[in-house]
């Protein structure tokens, strides 16, 4: 009976060595993949590749010189022992040669291992990079509004803000901003800068802030209020509320039936159409009704009135105004104070009415070069185009 002298290549040592060659034939694959992705990106990566396939082709022919053993192993079991130890050596060889290529292999594992981490330094960089970019457009960038209600705030820049369907809170903050409230009911404050709001749809209400700002309250009943400044304020499509504050302000309240006010500056307000009411401020202000039975009331300055078409009750206030009805029937109203003077322009006897609150004493009516002048209390009215004779106590109301 021959003995069984089959080399014995199933030992662990030998398993290890194999298994280890072929995991890390795969994972070679699996990075070659990769060094293929970033073939643009690194011309080094080339030259490990190449080593890398080197390496391979050595793996390949290790791979037949096995399968040449293994069939000799099946076809000949007894050749004698020299030859198996031959044979040995042989695969001694072949294991050298393994663990070179082993070697090899993790020399080119370390440097793909150091590639990759460049690489990903690279990516961070590059993020870095791109995240510093959109901070700077953080200063100067348009903000679209999210699709729900909520609060959108401007940057120290020049932003473009843009509201949503809802009902949302936007502040401008500094710089010179565009901002649109959209659909919804609005709170929209411009902040600092020369800003540029837009209420949209809606019943809105926005603060201009500070800043020579330009302000439109769109469809809806708007509250559109200026702030420090020189402000540009309009009421447009339905009931509005608009108020000047600081500064010469313009107002014009549109269609609809408004309620307009001045500030502490010298403000220009129009009522617009339908049936307004006006009041001055603390400057010397023109306040006219437009269209539509308007209520005009000048404030604590030298004001100038002017009702427009309708029925118009004009109110001159404090200090010497000049009162304008315009067409139909308008009525005239003042309040006696001493050593104020005021002028009506137009006054007619056929259509418009004349009250006087707080009179005491006697009643006089003269003639002057420009008009017939009442004179009560020290308080005096001047009646252009008329004279005393066709204006009399009669055509007066004391109340």
């Amino acid at each position: 009976m021959t003995d069984d002298l089959t080399p014995d290549f199933d030992d662990d040592d030998t398993r290890q060595a194999q298994q280890a060659a072929l995991f890390r034939a795969a994972d070679d694959d699996d990075r070659d993949d990769d060094f293929d992705d970033d073939d643009d990106d690194d011309e080094d990566d080339d030259d490990d590749r190449a080593e890398i396939d080197d390496d391979r082709d050595d793996d390949d022919d290790d791979d037949d010189d096995r399968d040449d053993i293994d069939d000799d192993d099946d076809d000949d079991d007894d050749d004698d022992l020299d030859d198996r130890d031959d044979d040995d050596d042989d695969d001694d060889d072949d294991d050298d040669d393994d663990d070179d290529d082993l070697d090899d292999r993790d020399d080119d594992d370390d440097d793909d291992d150091d590639d990759d981490d460049d690489d990903d330094d690279d990516d961070d960089d590059d993020d870095d990079d791109d995240d510093d970019d959109d901070d700077d457009d953080d200063d100067d960038g348009p903000f679209a509004g999210r699709d729900f209600d909520g609060a959108i705030y401007g940057t120290p820049g020049t932003d473009d803000i843009v509201g949503t369907d809802g009902n949302d809170i936007i502040g401008g903050g500094d710089g010179d901003d565009t901002i649109d409230g959209g659909d919804g009911n609005d709170a929209i404050g411009g902040g600092f800068g020369d800003d540029l709001i837009r209420g949209g749809d809606g019943n809105d209400i926005i603060g201009s802030g500070v800043g020579d700002d330009i302000a439109f309250g769109g469809d809806g009943n708007d509250i559109v209020n200026g702030g420090a400044g020189d402000d540009d304020l309009y009421g447009e499509d339905g009931d509005d509320i608009s108020g000047a504050s600081f500064g010469n302000d313009r107002s014009d309240g549109g269609e609809g039936d408004d309620a307009l006010g001045g500030g502490f500056g010298m403000d220009t307000i129009d009522g617009g159409d339908g049936d307004d009411v006006i009041g001055g401020g603390f400057g010397n202000d023109l306040l006219s009704g437009g269209d539509g039975d308007d209520f005009v009331a000048g404030g604590g300055r030298n004001d100038t009135l002017s009702g427009g078409d309708g029925d118009d009750t004009l109110n001159g206030g404090r200090d010497d105004d000049v009162l304008t009805g315009g067409d139909d029937s308008d009525t005239f109203v003042f309040r006696v104070n001493a050593g104020e003077s005021d002028t009506v322009t137009d006054f007619d006897l056929e259509e418009d009415a004349l009250i006087v609150n707080g009179a005491v004493g006697a009643v006089s009516i003269t003639d002057t070069a420009d008009g017939a002048l009442v004179s009560v209390d020290d308080h005096e009215i001047l009646f252009e185009g008329l004279t005393a004779a066709d204006l009399g106590a009669a055509d007066i109301t004391f109340v």
